[in-house]
């Protein structure tokens, strides 16, 4: 119902308003090579294309970017505008702001669309502490459009023709937009003379953030004051939660970093190489504080001067890859032929249908739509994080792109036991599926970032279709959707997850023949996935009802915890005979003969905590003659 009533939000927007989009490349489209400090609220990301408007607008309030200044001000010289297309030519238009309106015209310039991105240079530069960037720029359904990225949508504008008589600017949010139009402007703070702003950016890790690699820092450092700034310096620390390693190194700036000008620290900088370090052999969880610190710390007000990172050192391979196409049936043919062209192995592909009522759609598909937050179709999603919204001539390259960089993806994960119990007359499957952690050190606190329980575990039913040429998987119902891991899984540690997949009139030779489980780990707040399998269903662990042997065995406690004797005796008193202990993988634990009529079980018998089977050769089920399988459980 969700979906629906998003997608009744959005046609009642086109037709009422004349607004409406399209996905745009997903691709970062800023270019790098400008020096210039640059003001805006996009993301610098190419998500959707939008068309309906002639007037685009975005609101710059200059001086809630340092509330505690008594001057806040921006001089603004040029506007930096990125349009998916060129061709025809735009007027771009400088007011001021009045009564949170467009007011008087300061200046405006008219170019023609030469290329993508375009700078729009003022025949005279503007010092506000507000401005309305204002551009006249026709769009229509037929591919002339603006470029926005996803946002809040609460500064950009478009203008709302629905009233002729009375046309006003409605932002994108009011409208059900969360996008930010790609319009900047570019040019320099004023700050009064008490404040002397230094912002640290673009802080990071250059190098394989693997075990035992070579790194280094890489941070950009811009000077929003007036004076010259000499004795710079920044303090790296490296954190883990291995006691033996942690790392802390002083970068002093020997340059003077000038007013208003960018001071930029890189593998082009001599200085670099000083600075690299060396990670641990161990796999492990790292946090990165960089504090830019200088003489002026005590007049600059402003939290931009520190920036707190977490990497992950890991080294486990991924079983796979998951791509995650969300499609029209329409648009489907476009996707699966492009992504048919090149073969990565390592990647399975996942199809979703989430309009209700289009071919192979369904409730699941749906939700997994909702919870990307997605609200345009067709999408590609490889590893979680990594996304294509739409289809471009492009696409192709933009797919590989993104298969080339997610399989060099390392996990914490290293290994995972994911078994399938059919117990008869019932009209559901028991599955266990254990995840294995061993030698990846992590965090545990909220505070440093537990990886583990801010992670989401999908379980999935995708069921095998036929259509394009091709036997896909598609998307049939969730098992296990967005649920918290709720447990620990630091080195050396495994977590067991249990849980039902209802068969819903499905026969297990259907099963065999045409379904898939498919399972993963993804972060909740960036959507990454850690860990991503599958599992068939043609090796099913058969389990009779216990209640229905003759003679019978009695196994109690079942579960079994620490401390606790299990003992599994015999009904008549008879001899047990052969006694066989198998693991959730048919590894056989242990072998035995007793003449005994019981026996005692202790959980340090077994190496770790789980399901287990205790098989009787000797004693034949009255039903089928079969030796009879007991599952116990066992809790260290």
């Amino acid at each position: 119902m969700r979906f629906l009533i998003t997608i009744t939000v959005l046609l009642f927007v086109s037709f009422s308003f004349a607004l409406d989009f399209v996905p745009g490349s997903g691709s970062q489209v800023i270019s790098e090579d400008c020096k210039e400090y640059s003001f805006g609220y996009h993301q610098g990301t190419d998500d959707y294309h939008f068309y309906g408007s002639d007037k685009w607008a975005v609101f710059f309030d200059f001086a809630s970017v340092y509330p505690a200044a008594e001057i806040s001000q921006f001089i603004t010289s040029k506007a930096l505008i990125y349009l998916p297309q060129t061709g025809d030519s735009i007027r771009v238009e400088l007011f001021s702001n009045e009564f949170n309106h467009p007011g008087t015209l300061l200046t405006w310039n008219k170019v023609p669309v030469s290329s993508n991105w375009i700078e729009v240079t003022f025949p005279q530069t503007v010092q506000e502490s507000s401005l309305w960037l204002v551009v006249t720029y026709s769009t229509s359904f037929t591919g002339i459009y603006v470029s926005a990225s996803q946002g809040g949508g609460e500064h950009s504008y478009y203008s709302n023709t629905n009233v002729p008589q009375a046309p006003y600017y409605q932002s994108f949010a009011s409208a059900g937009f969360n996008a930010e139009l790609l319009f900047g402007l570019a040019g320099e703070f004023v700050l009064d003379s008490q404040i002397i702003d230094l912002e640290l950016t673009n802080f990071d890790l250059e190098g394989i953030i693997e075990p035992g690699q070579t790194v280094a820092p890489t941070f950009a450092i811009y000077n929003h004051s007036g004076i010259p700034i000499t004795d710079a310096t920044i303090n790296l620390n490296v954190y883990s939660p291995d006691p033996d390693f942690a790392f802390f190194d002083e970068i002093p700036i020997p340059e003077t970093i000038a007013p208003l000008s960018l001071y930029e620290f890189n593998n082009q900088n001599p200085a670099f190489f000083e600075h690299q370090f060396v990670l641990p052999e161990r796999p492990l969880q790292l946090k990165l504080r960089a504090a830019l610190v200088s003489s002026h710390n005590d007049n600059d007000p402003q939290a931009n001067n520190v920036r707190l990172i977490h990497r992950f050192s890991f080294a486990d391979s991924y079983p796979i890859f998951l791509i995650e196409n969300f499609l029209r049936w329409q648009n489907v043919s476009q996707i699966t032929w492009s992504q048919d062209q090149y073969s990565f192995p390592q990647f399975h592909i996942l199809n979703y249908f989430p309009i209700l009522g289009d071919t192979l759609s369904s409730i699941a598909a749906q939700n997994r739509f909702n919870w990307y937050h997605f609200n345009s179709l067709p999408r590609t999603v490889v590893n979680g994080d990594l996304r294509i919204n739409g289809f471009s001539t492009n696409y192709g390259d933009q797919f590989v792109q993104l298969c080339t960089q997610a399989q060099n993806y390392k996990t914490f994960i290293s290994s995972a036991d994911f078994s399938i119990i059919n117990e008869d007359h019932t009209d559901q499957l028991y599955a266990t599926l254990t995840l294995n952690n061993a030698h990846t050190q992590l965090y545990s606190s909220v505070v440093e970032y537990d990886i583990v329980n801010s992670s989401r575990l999908f379980v999935g039913l995708f069921k095998k279709q036929t259509f394009n040429e091709g036997e896909r998987w598609v998307i049939d119902r969730w098992i296990v959707q967005n649920q918290p891991l709720n447990g620990s899984l630091n080195a050396d540690q495994s977590l067991t997850i249990n849980f039902f997949i209802p068969l819903n009139n499905i026969s297990l030779s259907e099963l065999e023949q045409f379904y898939r489980i498919y399972y993963w780990l993804q972060l909740q707040d960036s959507g990454k996935i850690l860990y991503s399998s599958y599992s068939e269903f043609s090796n099913f662990v058969a389990v009779q009802d216990e209640n229905n042997f003759v003679p019978r065995l009695i196994i109690f406690p079942n579960p079994l915890h620490p401390g606790e004797l299990m003992k599994v005796s015999i009904n008549n008193g008879k001899q047990i005979g052969r006694v066989q202990i198998y693991n959730l993988r048919g590894q056989k634990i242990k072998d035995f003969y007793t003449s005994q009529s019981e026996i005692t079980i202790t959980a340090d018998q077994f190496p770790v905590n789980g399901i287990y089977f205790l098989r009787f050769p000797s004693i034949p089920s009255a039903k089928t003659g079969m030796p009879t399988i007991h599952k116990i459980i066992i809790l260290k």
